[in-house]
């Protein structure tokens, strides 16, 4: 029996985050058969990084779409729109570094379209810290994981576009109805699954940075990433 290789995308909304983007998206490369960044015109940062590593960026001017002060649904969507998946996306935070072997432990489980996956995040206060983990990968070095709940939080969301929860839907993430912090978009895409088809993949991600979680919903409002 042949077995068919999953094909796996990434979409990362980066505007003003290249300093975080800058220590991950290597790995993305290695992980993704194609990752596509959502940035700014403004950003030059972020343009020349990904220019630089030959990774496709797609302008969006949305990020205040419908009034919003940062409109990350509408920015992930048009994402979504220039990538045109056809099977599994992952949507990541630029500031989510991966494991080495994230490609490898993805394929082992990505046998059913229909659940969306998610995972456990360790946090690096600094990128001093970060540099040592990337040396030792030690997660003792790290803050542990915290959250506990039956979400799968937007950090990481992956999910199959043929997936049965997603039908009827022309994009995926709801641009409307973004209300931090109990009814963010991630938090309504989570709900879309039934508890039994949220699962957490096999392994834990590092989420670089303490004082970015809740601080940025409104777009980058924390200082760089340094020592």
């Amino acid at each position: 029996m042949v077995t068919t290789r999953a094909r796996i995308d990434c979409i990362a909304v980066c505007i003003d985050y290249d300093d975080f983007l800058e220590l991950t998206l290597d790995r993305y490369q290695q992980t993704f058969d194609e990752v596509v960044v959502v940035s700014s015109a403004s950003d030059r940062r972020t343009l020349a990084l990904c220019a630089h590593a030959g990774v496709r960026c797609v302008l969006s001017e949305r990020a205040r779409f419908r009034g919003l002060d940062f409109n990350l649904p509408a920015l992930v969507n048009d994402g979504y729109a220039a990538l045109k998946p056809e099977d599994w996306v992952c949507k990541l935070d630029p500031d989510i570094h991966l494991p080495e072997n994230a490609r490898s432990l993805l394929e082992s489980c990505l046998d059913d379209p229909d659940p969306l996956w998610g995972s456990r995040r360790y946090f690096c206060a600094s990128r001093g810290r970060f540099d040592e983990f990337a040396q030792a990968g030690d997660y003792g070095l790290l803050e542990p994981p915290y959250e506990a709940g039956e979400e799968i939080l937007g950090f990481l969301q992956l999910f199959n576009v043929r997936s049965a929860y997603l039908a009827g839907r022309s994009v995926p993430y709801e641009e409307e109805r973004y209300a931090p912090p109990s009814r963010t978009n991630d938090r309504l895409f989570s709900a879309l699954w039934p508890l039994e088809q949220r699962r957490r993949l096999p392994f834990d991600v590092v989420h670089l940075g303490l004082d970015a979680i809740g601080t940025n919903w409104k777009g980058r409002r924390s200082p760089r990433f340094r020592s």
